[in-house]
């Protein structure tokens, strides 16, 4: 149990120490790692209950850097939103000056 808190905190530092330049292929590789320590930690706490207690206020101090990481998180997730909004409106700028007819087409009038 002492390792994976351990490892949660390890993990936790060295993303909120590089979290003004991580893109955001590290921040999932982080959450990927994380979830596995964390569902570690529950198996852990299930086989021996008394162990949260001991560990609380250290599991405090890495939620508190989590608020950071949110942020951050949110920050890229609102500039990915923009830039897709940015991509569809583009889309359906061209979509109004593409041809919608075939060029090779030919039209025949009757006379009555």
């Amino acid at each position: 149990m002492r390792e994976h808190i351990e490892a949660l905190e390890t993990l936790t530092a060295g993303m909120a120490s590089r979290l003004p330049e991580a893109e955001y292929e590290e921040l999932e590789q982080f959450v990927r790692e994380r979830e596995e320590i964390i569902l570690s930690i529950r198996r852990g706490l299930q086989t021996n209950p008394e162990a949260a207690s001991l560990y609380a206020e250290r599991v405090q101090q890495v939620l508190r850097q989590d608020e950071a990481i949110m942020e951050c998180m949110e920050a890229l997730r609102s500039e990915a939103a923009g830039q897709l909004q940015k991509v569809d409106t583009a889309r359906t700028q061209r979509g109004a000056y593409d041809k919608a007819y075939t060029p090779d087409s030919l039209f025949f009038d009757k006379r009555k």
